[in-house]
């Protein structure tokens, strides 16, 4: 007895690319909030220190160094590229600010500025000569990474390791807001949040679109408001919530912004997106490449400076010889940027990074050997990765070879 499936076909055909959009779109980051729910509760079950208040502010400190560099890469993986030299980047700018600190008694200011200075020379430089001579990008910045790591082993002393112990840069880490200033910075954010949306859903009706007050105004605010009150409740029951997780906040909402209300962030979207039309529209596109690697280096300099601080310290091995690479671009592509470019967010860069870093901390707290947590990354990736191909293709994106 033949199946009459001619029904089914077109429902299965309307389906998946609906599915594909909406994960892509407007619920892009509900994936990766189950995940992290789920990886949470997986890890608080096998061990029920990972939930503590001790263990959840330790591990928003490894998240910040890996959402710092997953941020950068963000604004070069909308435009359709790749930078593999971000984790060699932070380490040799760490280098470079620690020197300034130790060996030119430099203020902390000029340190730091010096490092972030590096990095965004690194990225002018990589994103001229990738536009230049159209060398893919991933070669370029592979091999310019295996440079500068033999440039810190050249600036580190023959000790192989500067000492920050004591220094001034140690309070990017190592500071928290007060309690009660916590709960008042939050108040402010939720209320300029709600600003915000509402003045997006008025201008929309004024443009005439179908919007709702209540769905797109108030329910968003209402989560972020709770959100807000969940973590800060949770970081103060240890030592209160650090000062870099209030530097990478600032600077998501500031990309944010960027990417959704100037000029600039309108060509990054659609240059990622369609890159000849944009070309045939006038628009300087190696500009805009060339912005987004110089983006790209500022914010691995500065991860790698905040690792420093965290560990007191810089060293080969602290900094661009190990996994950071691998974590930060897995932690971009899981928080939702594609690799198909015109679509993510900044705030993918936080949600990802938090969800990589959970697994390791687990991994690290069940007394798991190193090369479980190196095959649960690779899996993740790869999964990851594997997602972004399929809403890619089901949603209607142009076919890749």
């Amino acid at each position: 007895m033949a199946i009459d499936d001619t029904t089914a076909g077109p429902v299965h055909g309307k389906l998946l690319p609906r599915l594909a959009g909406l994960i892509s779109g407007e619920w892009r980051y509900v994936p990766i909030m189950v995940a992290i729910v789920l990886i949470w509760a997986f890890f608080g079950i096998l061990d029920p220190k990972f939930l503590s208040p001790r263990n959840l502010s330790n591990l928003s400190l490894q998240s910040i160094v890996t959402a710092m560099l997953a941020l950068g890469l963000v604004p070069v993986l909308i435009i359709r590229q790749i930078d593999m030299s971000v984790a060699a980047v932070s380490a040799v700018s760490a280098t470079i600010a620690g020197q300034l600190l130790i060996t030119q008694n430099a203020p902390v200011s000029v340190a730091i500025a010096g490092g972030i200075g590096f990095g965004m020379l690194v990225g002018l430089i990589q994103g001229r000569w990738i536009t230049w001579t159209r060398t893919p990008a991933f070669l370029v910045t592979f091999g310019v990474s295996l440079v500068l790591l033999a440039i810190q082993l050249m600036l580190l002393p023959a000790t192989g390791q500067i000492n920050l112990f004591g220094t001034d840069i140690t309070f990017l880490a190592g500071s928290y807001l007060d309690k009660t200033l916590a709960w008042i910075v939050a108040a402010f954010a939720v209320a300029v949040f709600a600003t915000f949306r509402y003045f997006s859903v008025a201008d929309a009706r004024k443009a005439g679109l179908a919007v709702t007050t209540t769905r797109n105004a108030l329910i968003p605010t209402v989560i972020v408001a709770c959100v807000l009150a969940i973590v800060i409740a949770g970081l103060n029951r240890h030592n209160g919530v650090p000062v870099a997780l209030l530097i990478l906040i600032t600077a998501i909402i500031v990309l944010s912004y960027i990417g959704k209300h100037t000029r600039f962030g309108i060509y990054l979207y659609a240059t990622g997106a369609n890159p000849s039309a944009v070309v045939r529209a006038g628009i300087k596109v190696d500009r805009i490449r060339m912005t987004a690697f110089v983006v790209c280096g500022a914010f691995a300099a500065f991860g790698g400076i905040l690792a420093a601080s965290r560990l007191l310290g810089v060293s080969a091995q602290s900094s661009g010889m190990g996994t950071l690479l691998l974590e930060a671009i897995t932690a971009a592509v899981v928080g939702g940027t594609s690799l198909f470019g015109g679509r993510g967010s900044p705030w993918s860069a936080l949600f990802g990074a938090l969800a990589i870093t959970s697994i390791s901390n687990g991994i690290d707290l069940l007394g798991l050997g190193t090369e479980v947590k190196l095959a649960t990354q690779g899996i993740v990736l790869v999964l990851a990765t594997s997602v972004d191909s399929l809403a890619h293709r089901f949603a209607g994106g142009p076919a890749e070879d």
